[in-house]
């Protein structure tokens, strides 16, 4: 790499790095990690209904271990149910509580806050849609079948945390 290409990298991967417990610190008030906040999210805009663990964990791109320890936790807290799954006997179906969509709804704004506050605010609309070509193409190239490819896609995006107007 060159001295620019290896300064761009690590921005790129120091600013993934730094957002997570950044929006977390902020999140903590509502009692809520931001990937918690996602998976209600998912949970929550799901049109199909209920998921299964390893629906959960393809969609947000984590391991079943981490997801079955999520899951557990929201569950223990009201948030979400399990039943047994329809589809599959072995496994479970997971829905999210009207606990969960009043804790969505509540974290959410301070979601899109804090967002604002760490990134989007420090942007002029300009360098926000250069951002947005930029960003845009490596997520379709990392994740082809991202949840929210569709939406990026058709344009204006919002992150899975900023609930639907």
């Amino acid at each position: 790499m060159t001295e620019l290409e290896s300064r761009a990298w690590l921005c790129v991967v120091s600013v993934g790095q730094l957002l997570t417990p950044a929006l977390d610190a902020r999140l903590r008030a509502a009692g809520v990690t931001t990937f918690e906040l996602g998976t209600l999210v998912l949970l929550t805009e799901n049109a199909g209904g209920p998921l299964r663990i390893s629906e959960i964990a393809t969609s947000l791109y984590a391991t079943l271990p981490h997801i079955s320890k999520v899951v557990g936790k929201l569950e223990g807290r009201g948030l979400v149910e399990r039943a047994p799954s329809l589809r599959d006997a072995r496994a479970s179906s997971i829905s999210v509580t009207e606990s969960g969509r009043r804790l969505v709804a509540d974290a959410s704004p301070i979601y899109s806050d804090e967002a604002r506050t760490l990134l989007l605010n420090r942007l002029g609309p300009e360098q926000v849609a250069v951002l947005v070509d930029i960003l845009e193409p490596f997520v379709q190239a990392l994740a082809p079948n991202h949840p929210q490819r569709a939406a990026i896609a058709e344009g204006p995006t919002r992150h899975p945390a900023q609930p639907a107007p």
